[in-house]
């Protein structure tokens, strides 16, 4: 198989999840129990903010598109680390990634997420109601 195959393969298969996640969120929509609700009213925003201290090792969040979850992707000493500020993530957090938040990166930090660290492109939150 060529590349331009292969590259449709992956389009495809990519289309195929979209157009899944569109019609698992219309059969949302449709339920006459969902309430419809402010963000605002569900998240609060949350900000642990930390100074890279050169000798500490870190380890840092990535995000898996389409919801599939956080990952560290890497533990580097600070001194590593070009960023300044770090923010730390604790388990419950809901967390998007700002730069790929049309890919669906969005998730719930688990515990084994509870003390890593994100860069100010991750918006995080605190959920205030499981209740929606």
């Amino acid at each position: 198989m060529g590349a331009v195959e292969a590259r449709l393969r992956t389009l495809e298969e990519e289309l195929g999840q979209q157009i899944e996640s569109w019609h698992q969120l219309s059969k949302l929509l449709a339920n006459e129990r969902l309430q419809r609700r402010p963000l605002s009213e569900l998240l609060a925003p949350i900000r642990r903010d930390e100074t890279v201290d050169p000798d500490r090792q870190y380890a840092v969040l990535a995000m898996s598109w389409y919801a599939k979850g956080m990952y560290v992707k890497y533990r580097q000493l600070g001194r590593q680390i070009k960023a300044k500020k770090l923010y730390r993530v604790e388990e419950g957090d809901f967390v998007y990634n700002r730069l790929f938040a049309w890919k669906g990166s969005f998730a719930e930090a688990t515990a084994e997420h509870s003390g890593c660290y994100v860069s100010n492109e991750f918006p995080t939150f605190r959920m205030l109601s499981r209740n929606a």
